[in-house]
């Protein structure tokens, strides 16, 4: 992969795939109980916000990153207080591979 362009992107599509919006996310969950584990968009927000506020944000640009772990990472909560960790909820309930 090159870099020469100096874009970074950052894509979300979880909310389309349950078909919920931001403000009615919790709905999700009666299609996906799973999603009980996730976070708020707001969550997402402030991921999205560290990200923007890296000084090497094209190191940051070249593979897939999680919430929980950029939340590990830079110390940011959810809006009620909770470190949401999706992926350790995966592994526990056998959905990880």
């Amino acid at each position: 992969m090159t870099l020469s362009h100096h874009v970074a992107v950052v894509a979300e599509a979880v909310l389309d795939h349950l078909g919920v919006t931001a403000e009615k996310w919790r709905d999700g969950i009666e299609r996906d109980p799973h999603f009980a584990f996730s976070e708020t968009p707001r969550f997402l927000g402030r991921a999205i916000v560290v990200l923007a506020s890296h000084p090497a944000i094209m190191d940051k640009s070249v593979g897939r990153l999680a919430t929980w772990s950029l939340a590990h990472e830079y110390g940011f909560d959810d809006v009620d207080g909770a470190r949401p960790d999706w992926g350790a909820h995966a592994i526990a309930a056998g959905l990880a591979g």
